[in-house]
């Protein structure tokens, strides 16, 4: 599967512009402005939002219990999407 995320500003730790990521089979193929989706593809317009090309953040305390809390399947699956 394809995925192209159009108009996300793209900040890289050097850089931040305006540009449209492709992927393909979940892997960064190119970065590059103006680019057209193949056929089949998902296209996201993510134009006004930030976008962080292999960015992974290991410090989430989804899982972690807060002041006799606890996160749901359903609050972590939505928190994916927020």
């Amino acid at each position: 599967m394809s995925l192209l995320i159009k108009n996300g500003e793209i900040v890289t730790v050097s850089e931040r512009y305006v540009a449209d990521i492709f992927c393909e089979k979940e892997t960064i193929t190119r970065i590059d402005r103006n680019l057209s989706p193949p056929a089949g593809a998902e296209v996201i317009d993510a134009s006004g939002k930030y976008v962080f090309p292999g960015f992974i953040d290991p410090h989430v305390h989804i899982y972690l219990p807060f002041m006799g809390t606890f996160a749901t399947a359903r609050a972590i699956s939505l928190s994916t999407w927020a």
